[in-house]
């Protein structure tokens, strides 16, 4: 008989990510990488049959060694999917779209509900601004619904995506209806909202391309708060660097007076988490790799240029998907790589600006663990290490942080207690030694915002 497993998914932007756990022990068997067969129609929009590709290809991988007990599927958040001719397509949180100022008082209003502050990212405010004849093509639910949907063919989610919608009462636990039907849509669309550690359901069994036995599938949670999740016992906050950047805290209270800035969102029946996200991460050195700028190579002198790596507008602290990317000190006298050198800093200046947003929040004698593709880069981190004042933890498998999330979470609906693998491979202290170039950074940035906000 072919060993009993538990596995946890996580759908990234660029890779589908598995941990594998054995079923009785609870110890970590293997951590597995997949790419996608990438075909993206614009960017942000890909069709929903990549990742149902990757996905199978996953748990038939699996299955054909192990017999898979239960599995948690965890994803990239704020997305929403469409019915087309060719198709269905999914708009991910990196999806370009246009403001509709006349519609943002009263979006505001609702979308606060949710724990969102107003911003194009989220899919309650897309969702709002499609013309209303063709809103009829469009469903009020993203990614992991749709995946969920054709695993097991039920509709659900978890707390903490349903909160990143837009579309969620927070304070009460469920949608905010009235919201979603003035959206045009029939609450029969909403996804059941469950605990991320609930039973759903039962994976169809032609997905595992034979008979197996059931396979129970849990919601799990969203891609980074299901990293958080995985080393809550080691630190109360968690930091991703990867395609975008996030920094989180989980807490039990929800933080409304910091809602312009940051968002929380419902964790699970009881608990929340907060924090801030910018689009501008390791997104920024692939388009900056496309036009000759080696950025993500090394620290090198800067001199007065900065850069400003809104290319995707920019999240927290400052909420505008009109803002642009910006260098600044350029001269005569600038050569390449203090261009290269100053995008480097602005990927770390901007991680630390997130930082700074929560420090409240932050127990300066707790570890800011990192993870993500982008902790790979020694002189992105030095950088963010010299500028805010708390300790960077490295640990063991920080890239697979968010699918070990996910296998706990199935893990706890059948009541197997998965092994704690995760231990810290390296901290970094503070040094303060790029703090002066920090403070320099971002009052600049500030007054540039005011120079876009004024022409807008």
């Amino acid at each position: 008989m072919n060993r009993e497993v538990i596995i946890g998914l996580d759908i990234g932007t660029s890779s589908l990510k598995m941990t594998i756990a054995d079923f009785e022990s609870g110890e970590i068997i293997n951590n597995r990488r997949n790419g996608y067969s990438m075909n993206e129609i614009r960017p942000g929009v890909i069709p929903v049959s990549i990742y149902e590709d990757a996905v199978v290809r996953a748990i038939r991988s699996a299955s054909e060694r192990y017999l898979i007990k239960g599995m948690g599927i965890s994803t990239q958040m704020y997305s929403f999917c469409e019915d087309t001719e060719d198709g269905r397509i999914v708009y991910q949180w990196n999806s370009l779209w246009d403001r509709r100022r006349e519609k943002e008082e009263y979006l505001k209003a609702q979308m606060k509900k949710s724990g969102c502050p107003l911003d194009t990212l989220f899919p309650a405010y897309k969702l709002s601004t499609v013309e209303d004849e063709k809103r009829i093509s469009f469903v009020p639910y993203g990614l992991k619904e749709h995946i969920i949907d054709f695993l097991t063919g039920e509709l659900a989610t978890d707390y903490s995506t349903a909160s990143a919608s837009g579309m969620f009462d927070i304070k009460n636990r469920k949608w905010n209806e009235e919201f979603i039907s003035s959206l045009g849509f029939s609450n029969c669309l909403t996804p059941r909202v469950l605990n991320h550690n609930r039973i759903i359901g039962y994976v169809k069994e032609d997905i595992t391309g034979h008979v197996q036995g059931k396979t129970a599938l849990v919601p799990a949670l969203g891609d980074g708060i299901s990293a958080s999740y995985a080393c809550s016992n080691l630190s109360k906050i968690c930091g991703n660097l990867g395609t975008s950047m996030a920094v989180r805290t989980v807490s039990k209270k929800e933080n409304e007076e910091c809602r312009s800035m940051l968002w929380t969102f419902a964790l699970d029946e009881e608990r929340y988490i907060t924090g801030g996200i910018s689009s501008n991460s390791c997104s920024v050195f692939h388009w900056a790799d496309r036009l000759g700028i080696k950025s993500d190579k090394g620290i090198k002198q800067t001199g007065d240029v900065m850069f400003f790596p809104w290319i995707h507008g920019e999240r927290t602290p400052y909420w505008s998907s009109d803002i642009k990317g910006t260098f600044a000190g350029l001269g005569i006298d600038i050569d390449k790589s203090m261009m290269e050198g100053a995008v480097l800093k602005s990927v770390a200046f901007t991680f630390a600006a997130i930082v700074e947003e929560l420090e409240r929040y932050i127990d300066y004698d707790d570890v800011l663990v990192l993870g993500g593709g982008g902790a790979h880069c020694k002189g992105l981190v030095e950088i963010i290490s010299g500028v805010v004042p708390v300790k960077l933890g490295f640990l063991n498998e920080y890239d697979f942080l968010a699918s070990y999330g996910a296998a706990m979470s199935a893990a706890e609906a059948l009541g197997v207690e998965l092994k704690n693998v995760l231990h810290y491979k390296e901290i970094f202290e503070p040094t303060n030694c790029f703090k002066n170039e920090y403070k320099k950074w971002s009052q600049t940035a500030k007054q540039l915002i005011k120079l876009y906000e004024h022409h807008l």
